[in-house]
């Protein structure tokens, strides 16, 4: 069976809704409606806290997947409701759509107006912006974890590759100093206007050390 299509990897964080993954599908496919399954795989610390599951809405009939923002709950309005309540992202699992209508839990309740809600791991999508970065000047691919790693065996072979940042994997990691004005201007390159203060709190959020040390060859 041909690899799934991993669309718009890059612009996960952006994304909120199911409507939001069907418009990448849209724009990829020039589809407005086809049947959507919701996929979690929950991530975990070293000590075995569970810190957020990575969410993603696979449509098998075009064998493609897309990535949706870390997250440790969802809100939705039931049918027949009229306040949003707030669900376990776990019961989102199994969950199905087409585009149109509501979505189908794996239990069986249908709700509306569905919305993830990020999880505290990633902080901001301007601090997993900024992670990336020294993350990329320190060359450490060992910080990212492959979720498809998670997948049953035979499984493997259809998906595509799935990477994010570990932050179990980051405290330890350092960074000089004065290689912060370069990331500042990457980042900038890029759209994002961030200070060094900015930089710095979103290291030490992140668990990663700088100061006049040396950065590793």
């Amino acid at each position: 069976m041909a690899a799934f299509k991993n669309l718009e990897e890059d612009k996960r964080q952006t994304r909120r809704t199911l409507a939001d993954a069907f418009d990448v599908i849209e724009r990829a496919c020039n589809v407005k409606e086809t049947p959507a399954e919701v996929k979690i795989l929950e991530l975990r610390l070293a000590t075995g806290q569970i810190v957020g599951a990575a969410v993603s809405v696979w449509f098998s009939e075009l064998q493609s997947v897309v990535a949706m923002p870390v997250a440790l709950e969802f809100r939705a309005v039931r049918i027949g409701g009229d306040a949003r309540e707030t669900f376990a992202i776990s019961r989102l699992h199994g969950a199905h759509w087409s585009g149109r209508g509501p979505v189908r839990l794996a239990d069986g309740t249908e709700v509306n107006a569905l919305e993830l809600i990020k999880t505290p791991l990633n902080h901001s999508d301007l601090e997993v912006a900024i992670v990336r970065e020294v993350l990329g000047f320190l060359k450490e691919p060992e910080a990212y974890r492959n979720l498809m790693d998670d997948m049953p065996s035979e499984h493997k072979e259809q998906l595509p590759d799935l990477y994010v940042v570990d932050y179990s994997r980051l405290p330890g990691l350092g960074l000089h100093v004065g290689l912060l004005p370069p990331i500042q201007k990457r980042l900038a390159s890029s759209g994002l206007n961030a200070s060094l203060p900015t930089i710095a709190s979103a290291l030490k959020r992140a668990g990663i050390s700088y100061g006049p040390i040396k950065v590793p060859a």
